[in-house]
């Protein structure tokens, strides 16, 4: 941009130096020069502190999605990148032996319920002591408790969207075997309800960065348009300032000022959801302050989001 506005001003001093209007001396010689050293500590310096930008992505929740039980794949009506509601059906495990299971505790406390019911007579008459009777309904609530259990493994065989998204590269096929163990994840479902737009800010130009703030956000997916965002919160955090327990105090090799990560959200929320996961793009926070520099800003990321139907990087 320094560039261009210094190629606008050599343009009109000739102009100008053309129809008499400004003399040819050393001074409008040197003068381009003087121009770019004043833009860039009178005008963009400032603006990287109260204007400050940086790549952005597109960041959703992907959430793993583990079966409760075990067994066969029988169905599978889903598709990948197809988009699913909450509660839809993912896939369906073979239910026979859950039902089973079922079956006999439904038998069992049935049973167990007549058996206690007689007890109860037979106390009343002193047939038998109280303490059969306190046994008698221990079974009951023991069985209560199993079928409960069961009847959730049985559940569990048809498993559900926990969220509106889609499901990604999809693998899973009727006839797998499952295990329900940690990280046997049958497939990744991404949460398309919400998204997030993150950018990375020099910790110079963090200082005047705050909730709430406005910000503009163009995408290489969307060229030619820019959209509107607030600022979310700033994840302050970095892994190379994190202790974990261990007793050593850990001591990087080298020390470097990494930028910190800006979390924002589109203003227009349909948008978001539109936008594929790791949609990248730039993006430019305006804090409030120096706006005199914000119209270069906003030329610079209009100037980006058309060079993106162009440009792949």
């Amino acid at each position: 941009m320094i560039l261009f506005l210094t190629l606008v001003y050599i343009g009109i001093l000739m102009l100008l130096i053309k129809v008499g209007v400004v003399p040819l001396n050393t001074f409008t010689k040197i003068s381009p020069v003087i121009f770019s050293l004043l833009l860039f500590v009178l005008l963009f310096i400032p603006m990287g502190f109260f204007a400050p930008s940086g790549d952005a992505i597109v960041l959703k929740h992907s959430i793993q999605i583990v079966p409760n039980v075990s067994g066969l794949v029988t169905e599978v009506p889903v598709e990948a990148y197809t988009p699913v509601k909450k509660g839809d059906l993912l896939f369906r495990i073979n239910d026979r032996p859950y039902q089973a299971a079922v079956d006999v505790l439904r038998a069992q406390l049935k049973l167990a319920e007549r058996r206690l019911e007689q007890s109860r007579t037979l106390v009343e008459s002193r047939a038998i002591s109280a303490i059969e009777v306190e046994t008698a309904e221990s079974q009951v609530e023991t069985l209560k408790a199993q079928l409960d259990g069961a009847e959730f493994n049985l559940e569990s065989t048809e498993v559900l969207s926990p969220v509106d998204g889609h499901v990604t590269s999809l693998a899973l096929r009727p006839g797998h075997m499952l295990t329900a163990a940690p990280f046997t994840m049958a497939m990744v479902v991404v949460d398309d309800s919400e998204a997030s737009v993150v950018v990375p800010i020099h910790q110079i130009n963090l200082r005047h960065v705050a909730r709430g703030q406005k910000a503009e956000v163009v995408f290489k997916v969307r060229p030619g348009r820019v959209f509107t965002a607030t600022v979310e919160n700033v994840i302050s955090d970095l892994a190379t300032g994190q202790v974990s327990p261990g007793g050593v105090m850990p001591v990087p090799d080298e020390i470097m000022p990494a930028p910190y990560f800006v979390r924002l959200k589109l203003d227009n929320e349909e948008v978001g959801r539109s936008l594929p996961t790791g949609a990248a793009g730039s993006a430019a926070i305006y804090t409030g302050d120096f706006e005199v520099s914000y119209p270069i800003r906003r030329v610079m990321m209009r100037m980006d989001a058309w060079l993106a139907y162009i440009l792949p990087v």
